[in-house]
């Protein structure tokens, strides 16, 4: 017997999978993942998000409407060397006095 409780509110359910297999590299000015299937080239000044997951990284970059998720060894030491290098400043070659991990 059916038990009503009241109204409900729907919600959306995402599913992430994986589209391609590859490495991930990361330099000063680039993130680049090179996949079977598909690639991608992230400029380093254009990332506005880094998060770390429990065994990815997730990218949010402008011009992207939804964010990419890279699955990583240690999404941690990822998330602090891409912040890391989103923030260093090529003509001085240092850090923001104002840069926090």
């Amino acid at each position: 017997m059916p038990l009503y409780a009241g109204g409900s509110k729907p919600f959306s359910k995402s599913i992430i999978k994986s589209a391609a297999k590859g490495p991930l590299m990361l330099t000063s000015r680039k993130l680049l993942f090179h996949g079977t299937m598909r690639s991608e080239t992230i400029l380093v000044d254009k990332i506005v998000a880094v998060d770390a997951m429990t065994d990815s990284i997730k990218i949010t970059s402008e011009g992207k409407h939804k964010p990419l998720y890279f699955t990583a060894g240690n999404p941690f030491i990822w998330t602090l060397a891409i912040r890391s290098a989103s923030r260093f400043d090529l003509s001085t070659g240092a850090l923001p006095t104002d840069f926090t991990y």
